[in-house]
């Protein structure tokens, strides 16, 4: 590891690690969970990093443009709750709810 400050001199404790040999020495490049490869600081090459926030921008811009509320079919829901035309299964709601408890006791 080096240490900025001090124009990229190494830091004390961290023996061979200069900005040029990061990641290459001995096999001391390691794999995060997703067996992708980090370097020795436990860093993903910076194309990798650059990738991987491209798409986490994308993401987020589609969850800033999709509304939280369906305005449209509320209002169309609440009509047909409000003219007695909607029709409630209570078995199904039911299930519903079983199947939800069994997934939170997993």
């Amino acid at each position: 590891m080096t240490d900025p400050i001090n124009n990229g001199n190494r830091l004390p404790g961290t023996p061979g690690l200069t900005p040029g040999n990061a990641g290459k020495a001995g096999g001391s490049a390691r794999q995060d969970g997703a067996g992708e490869r980090l370097s020795a600081a436990g860093e993903r090459p910076a194309a990798d990093q650059a990738a991987v926030s491209d798409r986490l921008q994308a993401v987020r811009q589609q969850i800033d443009a999709t509304p939280e509320v369906n305005r449209e079919r509320v209002d169309a829901l609440k009509e047909r709750i409000a003219n007695g035309e909607y029709p409630v299964d209570a078995e199904r709601i039911a299930n519903r709810m079983v199947e939800l408890e069994n997934l939170l006791n997993d």
